[in-house]
């Protein structure tokens, strides 16, 4: 369990670990993930997804999302010992990727950085023209070197991709 997942279960919002087991506070969605987690331990070398739901909250936040994956190595293994990956999304904590991480990752200058975190976050051209103090055109600028840079085409794409490689 790493420190984002410890967050999430120490705050009984709908997700819990007890004795070792992942479990949900719905019973039809602990079904769904039981299933993934039989399908990701089972899996024969050709799936390589046990299944993803989404866990309603009872705080009323955002459901989790739930992505569960068969461990490396677990094909082959002897079925005791096969292991799966249960990866906990919270929407609700909004990520944003760090400027460093891509000036350093893609070459991009501190003010193309800026635009791509600010894309990233859903931000319109105007908006960050604003934020920035700087015409839209130069806005328009940088985010065609961010396409170049990160081999994108379309602003879509450019999100996606900028998500992908968040810490």
């Amino acid at each position: 369990v790493n420190s984002a997942a410890e967050r999430i279960l120490r705050s009984h919002d709908g997700v819990c670990l007890r004795s070792g087991v992942v479990e949900v506070s719905r019973a039809s969605v602990h079904a769904e993930l039981c299933r993934s987690i039989q399908r990701a331990l089972t899996c024969d070398g050709a799936d390589t997804w046990g299944g993803s739901l989404c866990c309603p909250r009872p705080s009323g936040a955002r459901p989790y999302v739930i992505h569960v994956l068969p461990a490396h190595g677990s094909n082959g293994a002897a079925p005791r010992s096969r292991r799966a990956i249960v990866v906990i999304i919270d929407p609700e904590l909004n990520p944003e990727p760090p400027a460093a991480l891509l000036r350093r990752l893609y070459g991009l200058t501190t003010a193309e950085a800026d635009v791509a975190v600010r894309i990233a976050a859903g931000a319109e051209l105007k908006q960050m023209s604003g934020e920035l103090g700087v015409s839209i055109a130069t806005v328009r600028k940088h985010l065609q070197h961010l396409f170049e840079k990160t081999d994108t085409h379309r602003q879509s794409e450019l999100v996606r991709f900028l998500l992908v490689v968040m810490p």
